[in-house]
């Protein structure tokens, strides 16, 4: 098996690096949904290597998590994270999104702009917090 090293961030890369990163083990949720035991572990060893091996600063790592550390993953607070990103990129910057928790497809909703012609499903995030 030949190894290729792929460049994640360009070599020469003088924007800001931004992250996202979310982990969701459904804490005291397992009358709804199956607790995880790893989201919480993945999304810290994600942003241990985006700091330590990528150079992003953790200032600019947001966490959302179910564990009383980090802000909730809830909707406002998705929504709050993802908005606070694209007001901050600016063109150049490098954006990485982590999702680490329950997860599904659903048949695929033609509405007349579906660009994914390569595959019939939808991929979607399971969340039980509001």
């Amino acid at each position: 098996v030949k190894r290729t090293n792929v460049e994640i961030i360009p070599r020469g890369f003088h924007g800001t690096k931004r992250a996202v990163l979310i982990g969701v083990n459904y804490v005291g949720r397992s009358e709804v949904i199956t607790e995880l035991d790893s989201s919480h572990r993945d999304v810290l060893k994600v942003k241990n290597f985006l700091v330590h091996h990528l150079g992003f600063h953790e200032s600019n790592c947001t966490i959302l998590m179910d564990d009383n550390d980090h802000r909730m993953p809830t909707r406002g607070n998705l929504m709050d994270s993802f908005r606070q990103l694209v007001n901050q990129t600016k063109p150049g910057d490098v954006v990485f999104v982590h999702y680490c928790g329950h997860g599904g497809q659903l048949e695929d909703q033609l509405l007349g702009d579906d660009h994914d012609h390569d595959h019939d499903d939808d991929d979607v995030r399971v969340h039980v917090h509001d």
